[in-house]
């Protein structure tokens, strides 16, 4: 006969399951940069084609520099001042550059459309991953049931012996004066002891003296009876409840007539 070890049988399914969803996943992030790069192509193609700048102004021509003097006749003539160089003219404005913000925006804007997807796609691909898997409760149950089925039937044990015949002529009654009933048979076995839930006055309380449950006492002129077993004091411990509240002081009499001599 073959023993089911669900523990084992547990495992595998826990790896089977664990295998399948990774490899599910594994084919929807591989299709990820795929997906990304056609929303933002979509995207791209959808972006007017930037225009070219207008041309920059001229510069102005540089000032013509002046001719130098003739020196005076000397021995050896001084050379004449060389004329200054003409300054070059400011250089033309730039043209204007391609709008980098707004092509970034559109790219920012596809590839947000493209991930916004990704939750239900990841999700429908690990529904149907689950989907494929058997029901693992119902699994084991019909696992368990085929099993049981193979296990012997158990055979009935064997009769008990006979109980004694009892007669209440045999038994008699012992009270221990409170509480407590006893049933004893003739041979001195005891068969059952009762204990009575039975009240019992035991007159004013005493401290430091127990009392069990049941049990009734007198204290500032109202009866307590016991819940529980006590030491403490009626009125100040919950193991107390008061059965009869002391009657009101009654008004005062009238005053007596003196007695004749």
């Amino acid at each position: 006969m073959t023993t089911l070890d669900l523990s084992e049988f547990a495992r595998e399914l826990a790896v089977e399951t664990k295998a399948y969803v990774t490899a599910s996943l594994s084919r929807v992030v591989e299709g990820l940069p795929v997906l990304v790069r056609e929303e933002v192509a979509r995207a791209l193609a959808v972006q007017p084609v930037p225009k070219d700048g207008r041309d920059g102004v001229n510069g102005k021509d540089g000032v013509d520099g002046l001719a130098g003097k003739d020196g005076r006749d000397g021995v050896n003539g001084k050379d004449g001042v060389d004329g200054l160089a003409g300054k070059d003219g400011k250089d033309g404005l730039n043209g204007k550059d391609l709008d980098l913000v707004a092509v970034k925006t559109f790219a920012d804007a596809a590839a947000t459309t493209a991930l916004a997807g990704l939750p239900a796609l990841v999700r429908s691909e690990i529904d149907r991953a689950v989907a494929a898997l058997p029901a693992p409760v119902d699994l084991v149950k019909a696992t368990v049931e085929a099993e049981l089925k193979t296990w012997p039937r158990p055979k009935d044990g064997a009769p008990g012996p006979a109980g004694r015949d009892g007669t209440l002529e045999e038994l008699t009654g012992e009270h221990d004066g409170e509480r407590t009933v006893t049933l004893v048979r003739k041979d001195g076995s005891r068969v059952l002891t009762m204990t009575l839930p039975i009240p019992i006055d035991r007159g004013v309380w005493k401290p430091g003296t127990w009392y069990g449950k049941g049990d009734g006492v007198t204290w500032d002129g109202s009866y307590w009876l016991a819940q529980e077993a006590t030491i403490g004091k009626p009125g100040d411990v919950r193991a107390w409840r008061l059965a009869v509240r002391h009657g009101k002081e009654g008004k005062p009499g009238r005053d007596g007539k003196d007695g004749g001599e």
